[in-house]
């Protein structure tokens, strides 16, 4: 919530994520790159 919060504060409407989601790591590729498909 405060993440979101502070994004309200500081971004435009539409630039503000729906939600926020905390993840122990990334998904990555086998050469290290993150798979950013994975997160969307």
């Amino acid at each position: 919530q405060d993440v979101l919060r502070h994004c309200r504060q500081h971004l435009e409407d539409f630039m503000v994520p729906r939600y926020v989601e905390f993840r122990e790591s990334l998904p990555k590729t086998p050469s290290g790159k993150i798979r950013r498909a994975d997160l969307r």
